[in-house]
């Protein structure tokens, strides 16, 4: 799971995609990968088969969230 900027909240494809998401609550992302997470976020950040919204809005991993899901693959 990634942190999203705020700004994140204001664009008109990611408002359209969660219709429920109040104003004042945080933009968040998940997704899947086989590399650590870490890693993929490095990728993300660096434009790496990444969306351009991912260099724009992504703050930070959010590991509390996930942690508990993550495999023995890593």
């Amino acid at each position: 799971m990634v942190l999203l900027a705020a700004a994140a909240g204001r664009h008109p494809k990611i408002r359209a995609a969660n219709p429920d998401r109040g104003p004042g609550e945080t933009v968040r992302v998940r997704g899947m990968t086989g590399l650590d997470p870490e890693e993929r976020f490095k990728n993300h950040k660096r434009g790496y088969k990444a969306a351009g919204w991912w260099r724009k809005w992504g703050v930070q991993l959010m590991p509390e969230l996930y942690e508990t899901f993550e495999s023995d693959a890593f």
